[in-house]
């Protein structure tokens, strides 16, 4: 099917991956928890989109992506690239675990 859901967020995804490796050398997408990481590096991961409902009934489908960075270094030059390169992209949390930094960010693309 030529609209078939599935290949159009597929389609996304792939260009989403593009813009990411545009900016980072090390990207993920949904990476199992065995997958040993190269740092800094990007993973990404869908998350719950946004409906508009026209009629009761769906109109438009946004999905939303979740970005994170995560780098030794806190301040990665990346976390600007990717704030300032993306539309809709809004930054939404930092943290450290076991000594990296994640700066998260979610993005409807």
């Amino acid at each position: 099917m030529a609209n078939d859901p599935v290949d159009v967020i597929e389609q996304q995804r792939l260009k989403l991956s593009a813009k990411l490796h545009e900016l980072a050398k090390n990207v993920y997408f949904q990476p199992p928890s065995n997958k040993e990481l190269k740092y800094p590096c990007i993973i990404y991961k869908l998350m719950p989109g946004d409906t508009d409902f026209a009629d009761n009934m769906p109109f438009i489908f946004k999905p939303q992506w979740q970005i994170t960075l995560i780098d030794y270094v806190p301040n990665n030059p990346i976390r600007y690239q990717l704030a300032m390169s993306l539309p809709t992209i809004i930054f939404v949390n930092h943290f450290v675990s076991d000594e990296l930094n994640h700066d998260v960010f979610q993005l409807y693309f």
